[in-house]
């Protein structure tokens, strides 16, 4: 029997229901476990989240089909007019593949009207299905990210003797620090395609966004008197890591040194805050700046595909 998405009742499913949990467990690709009041971490996680505000999980769907449950998925979403989507990636069967482009379409229009202006995807390599899916539910597939990792006793870079001076991160800085942020992005070949879709205020907001910020771990970079570069780590516990949010340095500065003296200022921090390594990913198509990571120890640990939604034009 062939189906159509019009054919199932999607709705929004709201806290509190009984569907709530299930549908979370769908949505994440987990099986919900035997006690239902002990969801699988990476729900828990979510509910934890949401319990602290940290992020919205209000956007989660579901399919239904003679009240029986066929596909959920949610949009997380944080600060920074941003959610990362999760949809079930075991689509075999022709009903809940359809259920599943009839439900991202219409979490898309119910985002919209939230204000958001980004909805990212990440699948694993090979997930076709899963990337046939989002094609037709209005997708575009941005890049594959590459995760890299450095540990901390491997390689030591000698950085260029560049003199710079140190501007730290305050609430009554973020004006500055936003400005710095979109100068960096000018000729960027890291994911280029998003810079036209959130103002920089809402960007730096989602670099900002994690339960474990820390504002000391954020830098503004000065050459004589002018901006250089900017650098943002946020703390991974879980990890034992720091994560390199990002890395950036303004054109007239770029090719003097800058951008090693940030990267080793940022093996410093990483020494001084007793974790064991850095992290973080990168657009693949961006070959100069994986080969800079690559001579600072960056090693590959995985990849991801990335896919994105927005109301605006995704230039290409």
């Amino acid at each position: 029997m062939q189906h159509d998405e019009n054919e199932f009742q999607i709705r929004q499913i709201p806290a509190g229901s009984p569907q709530h949990l299930p549908a979370l467990h769908l949505a994440m690709s987990v099986e919900p476990p035997h006690a239902a009041d002990r969801p699988q971490s990476s729900v828990a996680n979510l509910l934890s989240g949401s319990r602290r505000g940290t992020v919205s999980i209000d956007l989660l769907f579901g399919a239904f089909d003679d009240r029986q449950l066929i596909s959920a998925c949610v949009a997380v979403e944080s600060p920074g007019a941003a959610a990362m989507v999760f949809a079930p990636t075991q689509l075999g069967d022709r009903p809940r593949y359809r259920a599943t482009v009839g439900l991202l379409r219409a979490l898309q229009n119910s985002a919209w009207r939230r204000s958001l202006a980004l909805l990212e995807v990440l699948l694993p390599l090979g997930d076709q299905t899963s990337a046939n899916v989002l094609r037709e539910a209005g997708y575009t597939h941005l890049t594959r990210l590459v995760y890299l990792r450095r540990e901390n006793a491997e390689t030591v870079v000698s950085a260029a003797d560049v003199e710079l001076s140190w501007v730290q991160y305050l609430p009554e800085r973020e004006t500055h620090f936003a400005e710095v942020l979109e100068e960096t992005y000018t000729q960027s070949q890291d994911c280029p395609e998003l810079t036209s879709l959130r103002s920089t205020a809402d960007v730096l907001a989602g670099h900002r966004a994690t339960e474990h910020f820390d504002p000391t771990l954020w830098w503004v970079a000065q050459r004589r008197g002018r901006s250089a570069g900017i650098l943002l780590l946020n703390r991974i516990p879980a990890a034992a890591a720091l994560e390199v949010e990002y890395v950036g340095v303004v054109p007239p500065a770029r090719g003097t040194g800058v951008s090693d003296t940030l990267m080793a200022r940022a093996v410093a921090a990483a020494e001084a805050s007793s974790v064991t390594s850095l992290a973080l990913a990168v657009d693949c198509r961006n070959t100069p700046a994986r080969r800079w990571y690559a001579r600072w120890g960056f090693l590959e640990v995985g990849a991801r595909e990335a896919w994105i939604a927005s109301p605006k034009e995704i230039r290409t």
